[in-house]
């Protein structure tokens, strides 16, 4: 039986993020705007991403054009993420 083939798109959360995450809490901190709780951090933030790097980069090919486009568009809420599963 023949199936077609599928590709992997896999988030990732790095030290990048982390370090956005990181530096916009403490900036919130040092402007007096921080308020504590809990906090997102999602494609708007910088605080998840897909992985591009030198080990798919062949792999991945144009693909990455592709995806940076619907990154944009979930960021500007054309594109509307679940937050549950359905």
């Amino acid at each position: 039986m023949a199936s077609a083939p599928s590709f992997d798109i896999v988030s990732k959360v790095d030290r990048q993020e982390v370090d956005n995450a990181v530096q916009q809490t403490i900036g919130e901190y040092v402007n007096g705007t921080e308020k504590g709780g809990i906090k997102t951090f999602g494609l708007k933030e910088g605080g998840i991403d897909y992985a591009q790097n030198q080990y798919n980069k062949e792999l991945l090919g144009d693909i990455p054009t592709t995806l940076d486009e619907l990154k944009q568009k979930i960021i500007d809420g054309e594109i509307k993420v679940p937050t549950k599963p359905t």
